[in-house]
């Protein structure tokens, strides 16, 4: 040990005295600036480009930071003529080193990857996980952000979304259009499946969107804050008004049905509308309506 610290000082100065030195420090900066521009410029092409899906764009990017530290590295082992026995065993502890302190990491990442890959959702979809709904604005290799229907940002692991019951709330009209025809074959035949018909059929045939949104909910009406507790009958009259009323913001006309009712009605809600943006900028409002409708007495 002493020996090599006695010899420390004399291998920095042989070091400092041979030229070659000097170029191959000249070459590792050349080589870095070359990969690192190389990997902007094409980093730049596909955040500009619309042949990508933007899903799709986060993961390409990694794969072409990856790319760059491999040729990095490799660019490094040829300038200073590592052995490759040795080059090899650093790289294995590296490795090894990596994953054991970046397990959760490692495992949004491959979360990514398989969100990309299989694609249960895109960006701009409006999706529902583990009691939030939300529109997806960024799919990242370790995480998802979301818009949340109450218009806040929330970011979640990808390993929790693997884990999870998730609901894509994004409906296709070609699917709708053949789910009304075979509604109406049923109902032909005798058979009632209980489906409302959220979306006339001449609606349908002329509705230009690939996909159209649908969203769900549930609110408990205090009907007994009035005395006498107020009829089912006439909660029924001032949704539909409030419904009719956000026809033309949702551009589809919100559907309602009462379930357990005592003092407190169950009212489940089913909202349609053209696109995630649609309805997270007037859900609100429509929640705030029905509110000041159904208590409009006790305001």
């Amino acid at each position: 040990m002493q020996d090599n610290l006695d010899t420390l000082p004399d291998d920095i100065i042989k070091w400092l005295q041979d030229p070659n030195n000097y170029i191959n420090v000249v070459y590792v900066i050349i080589a870095s600036i070359v990969i690192w521009f190389i990997g902007r410029i094409i980093k730049f092409f596909i955040k500009r480009t619309t042949r990508i899906p933007p899903d799709a764009k986060n993961g390409t990017k990694l794969i072409i930071t990856i790319s760059q530290i491999v040729f990095w590295v490799g660019a490094l082992a040829a300038i200073y003529d590592l052995k490759a026995e040795d080059f090899l065993a650093s790289t294995a502890v590296l490795a090894t080193a990596i994953g054991f302190a970046s397990t959760t990491v490692a495992t949004n990442i491959v979360g990514g990857f398989y969100i990309i890959i299989t694609r249960p959702f895109g960006v701009g979809d409006f999706i529902q996980v583990k009691g939030t709904s939300g529109v997806v604005l960024e799919i990242g290799l370790s995480y998802t952000r979301m818009l949340r229907i109450d218009k806040t940002i929330v970011t979640v692991p990808n390993s929790n979304l693997l884990n999870a019951n998730l609901l894509n709330s994004n409906i296709s009209v070609e699917q709708e259009r053949k789910k009304q025809e075979e509604s109406k074959k049923l109902k032909l035949s005798g058979v009632s499946i209980g489906i409302p018909d959220i979306l006339s059929s001449s609606m349908m045939q002329s509705f230009k969107q690939e996909e159209i949104v649908r969203f769900s909910t549930e609110i408990q009406l205090k009907l007994n804050q009035y005395n006498p507790p107020l009829a089912a009958k006439d909660v029924k009259t001032r949704l539909d008004t409030v419904c009719e009323e956000f026809v033309s913001k949702f551009g589809f006309k919100p559907i309602f049905y009462f379930g357990q009712h005592v003092f407190r009605q169950n009212t489940h809600l089913v909202i349609t509308a053209k696109d995630p943006n649609t309805l997270i900028e007037n859900y609100a409002d429509f929640m705030d309506s029905i509110m000041k409708s159904v208590f409009s007495e006790i305001q």
